[in-house]
């Protein structure tokens, strides 16, 4: 596969990859492929067995853009994890296309989970307009006439 990638073709390899050899719970693609159906890359909420990390996620690129056919710089691993930012969560929830799961329900629950959280911590967010306070203080901070 080279140029644009399509939302079946690459759902029927990625089921051809052997995910519990990988150490992987479940796989949600996300992304464009995913909203779209189609994209130039391939981006992956992929939650591990056990420890993730640097090594793993590149291990899984590189076995995914192998049966995929593309370079494996083009498949984007995110770690599903506490420290998985929202904007993806979100983009998981409302778009994802369940890929692989060891146990039925899991990826759904712990979506929901983090949507929940991070919908709660948007709302505060909302509420103690914590950004214009910031973009304020930046303002006086840095603002014209400030020394560098």
């Amino acid at each position: 596969m080279t140029g644009m990638l399509g939302r079946e073709e690459v759902m029927s390899a990625l089921r051809r990859v052997n995910w519990a050899k990988l150490g992987v719970e479940w796989v949600v693609l996300f992304g464009s492929l995913a909203y779209r159906g189609v994209g130039e890359d391939v981006d992956l909420l992929v939650k591990p067995r056990g420890r993730g990390g640097a090594e793993w996620r590149l291990r899984i690129s590189i076995e995914v853009g192998e049966v995929l056919g593309v370079d494996w710089a083009r498949v984007d691993v995110v770690e599903a994890s506490n420290d998985t930012p929202c904007p993806i969560i979100h983009s998981a929830w409302r778009h994802g296309i369940l890929v692989y799961e060891e146990e039925r329900g899991r990826a759904r629950r712990w979506l929901l989970l983090r949507v929940m959280v991070c919908s709660d911590y948007e709302l505060v967010i909302k509420r103690l307009h914590v950004i214009e306070t910031g973009v304020m203080a930046a303002r006086r901070r840095w603002g014209p006439g400030s020394p560098s």
